[in-house]
């Protein structure tokens, strides 16, 4: 709805195309803020899906994007928290690098943008 890309899984059909990600349990009491969040059916919409880990397969849920539009370009702040979350969980560098070498642009709303970079500095 802001005009800017977001990170989104997309099938591919082949086995060998990978998404490195994190999984969290939240408490059932908590879907309803998650889903006002992620702006369900608005949006986004809830995907069950199975994933493996190193703890073996488990069936989650994420949220994909009801409108895909490749040609738009993530927010920088969008980009730099993803990044910065793959770095938190130790995701390999190579996926990384595929993350970093996507284009990304300056949020034309300044007081955004900077709220969203501040948060990002080391307290």
């Amino acid at each position: 709805m802001d005009q800017s890309g977001k990170g989104n899984i997309k099938a591919t059909g082949r086995l060998e195309d990978i998404v490195w990600g994190a999984v969290f349990q939240i408490d059932s009491s908590e879907l309803l803020h998650l889903d006002q969040a992620e702006s369900l059916g608005v949006g986004y919409k809830r995907q069950h899906l199975s994933v493996v880990t190193p703890q073996g397969r488990l069936n989650v849920f994420t949220y994909l994007a009801l409108l895909q539009d490749d040609a738009l370009c993530p927010f920088d702040w969008y980009k730099a928290y993803v990044v910065q979350g793959a770095l938190d969980l130790g995701i390999p560098a190579t996926y990384i690098q595929q993350i970093q070498a996507v284009p990304s642009i300056p949020d034309p709303d300044v007081e955004r943008r900077q709220y969203h970079f501040e948060l990002q500095q080391p307290r």
